[in-house]
């Protein structure tokens, strides 16, 4: 014997939800991108074994890319070992100046013009360190030899070469 409902059932018909248009605001999400992004640095350029291996490799390339010119300036040891360790610094200071900013938890994008002109500044400051190092022909020679550098690298600017004073 078979039991039977006391009523037919009905179909179940699909639910459709009401989607509002909640497209996300591109200005939004860049920001929110932007804050990862800076975020993801930060850690990056905080983390002491980094700052080590940048260092490292920036002391290595520039004793290597600069060891002509040190020979060229008749540099003591230690007045060459000094003179790596200032272009090696020069190459760093954009690293350091995006580690403070994002320390601080400053919009890299929005503060972008305001991070180029700190690290321009820190580096004037060292490439006077230079000056004092390697006189001023010296650091004439310095200058040219580092805009060849760039020419030949196909680079502007990086390696701790001077800009264009």
């Amino acid at each position: 014997h078979t039991a039977q409902l006391a009523e037919p059932v009905a179909p179940v018909a699909p639910v459709v939800q009401f989607q509002p248009d909640t497209a996300p605001d591109p200005a939004t999400e860049a920001r929110q991108r932007g804050a990862a992004f800076a975020g993801a640095i930060g850690t990056l350029l905080n983390n002491p074994q980094v700052q080590q291996l940048a260092a490292g490799m920036a002391r290595n390339m520039t004793s290597s890319l600069y060891s002509g010119l040190v020979q060229e300036l008749n540099l003591s040891a230690e007045q060459a070992a000094t003179f790596n360790d200032l272009v090696a610094q020069r190459a760093l200071v954009g690293q350091e100046v995006l580690r403070n900013a994002t320390a601080q938890g400053a919009d890299l994008t929005a503060n972008a013009p305001a991070l180029r002109q700190q690290v321009t500044q820190a580096q004037a400051q060292v490439d006077t360190q230079i000056q004092g190092l390697l006189g001023d022909g010296g650091y004439q020679r310095y200058q040219d030899y580092s805009r060849n550098l760039q020419q030949q690298l196909g680079g502007g600017g990086g390696l701790g070469a001077p800009g264009g004073n």
